[in-house]
């Protein structure tokens, strides 16, 4: 069982009419050694029985709906709905609506409403016809090339030259000119 259960207004009211305080004490231990166990002791009286019946009958309802939540809670719940951002903003200039967009799609305004939010946060696909490629089959590195530094090492060692601006290769890609690999030794510069 679980260790809480809710107690509604209509439990209240069965107490008001009960005659005493000691039969209040006895169906109130009843009630929640019922919801907290499963179990309870028999009532001295028909009438805290039939009183506990209806107790009963509502911890045993709001008990199975919390089984059957924690159960289907297992299996992940609804899966979300998926929105196709291409589709959705061809239809919103169609239809200059983003709840027209919504019903179109089979999906409710919140769910469109956060798919787009998602959208602005990330860059619009790309249709691939518009993507130019170039692939090399091998590349060569040699001493005498470049060697890749950060703006840190820049700062650390503003004394020194800059490199030179980049240029361009035959094949019109950003390079720069072949430097002097450097030692650790060169680079480092002793703290302030």
């Amino acid at each position: 069982m679980k260790n809480a259960f809710v107690f509604y207004e209509s439990f209240y009211d069965i107490l008001q009419m009960l005659p005493s305080a000691e039969d209040w004490r006895m169906l109130i231990e009843s009630v929640c050694e019922y919801a907290f166990t499963g179990e309870h002791e028999p009532l001295p009286t028909p009438a805290l029985e039939i009183a506990f019946k209806h107790f009963q009958i509502s911890i045993d309802s709001a008990s199975a709906r919390y089984d059957k939540a924690v159960e289907e809670g297992k299996k992940g719940g609804r899966p979300h709905k998926w929105v196709d951002r291409t589709e959705a903003e061809r239809l919103f200039e169609e239809h200059k609506s983003w709840t027209k967009v919504a019903e179109i799609m089979d999906v409710s305004d919140d769910t469109l409403y956060r798919a787009r939010m998602k959208w602005k946060n990330t860059a619009k696909p790309q249709n691939p016809q518009n993507l130019n490629v170039s692939i090399s089959d091998s590349v060569s590195v040699s001493e005498s090339d470049a060697v890749a530094y950060s703006d840190s090492d820049t700062k650390r060692n503003s004394n020194k030259k800059a490199p030179d601006a980049p240029t361009t290769d035959p094949n019109g890609s950003p390079s720069r000119p072949a430097t002097k690999r450097k030692t650790f030794e060169e680079m480092w510069v002793p703290p302030d």
